[in-house]
């Protein structure tokens, strides 16, 4: 409920009680923080700033089928430069998107779900190895995503 914030005073904003979508959201986004924080500080410009959401958000897509996202964004006085959003979809509770922009970078069902959806022993050495390794490939494929779009020197279309 606490990375639901002030939404989660709206009944009809609350995921159902089997729904892991918001809190895998809010797990995967507080642990990249740090990293797209900096990543969006150190390719910013003058007057520019980085704004992160601090709570999981309900969005709809062109459907109507509902996602659970969190995201970073660099703006200037203009709006937004570059949109960085973590999301999970209702229809499967265990896929997170990674997109920068509207260009999905990454498409994965993380390594923990992943072993306890095949039944297998939860290890705390693998698990604690394996999510080091699923948040850096996070981290580099936004890293070299928002890197193309800083080289070619201006707003790309699927900025937001």
């Amino acid at each position: 409920m606490l990375a639901l914030g002030q939404q989660a005073k709206d009944p009809q904003a609350l995921p159902d009680l089997t729904n892991r979508a918001p809190s895998l959201v809010n797990w995967i986004a507080r642990d990249l923080d740090d990293p797209v924080r900096g990543l969006l500080t150190r390719v910013s410009h003058d007057g520019e700033q980085v704004i992160s959401d601090q709570t999981v958000t309900t969005v709809h897509d062109q459907n109507r089928r509902p996602r659970w996202e969190r995201s970073w964004r660099l703006v200037d006085h203009t709006g937004v430069i570059v949109k960085v959003t973590v999301l999970v979809d209702d229809e499967d509770d265990t896929l997170v998107h990674v997109r920068v922009g509207g260009e999905d970078v990454v498409r994965a069902v993380p390594p923990w779900i992943d072993r306890r959806r095949r039944g297998q022993q939860q290890d705390a050495d693998v698990d604690s190895s394996q999510r080091r390794i699923f948040y850096r490939f996070i981290e580099e494929n936004i890293a070299a995503t928002v890197q193309r779009f800083r080289l070619a020197g201006d707003r790309p279309p699927w900025s937001v």
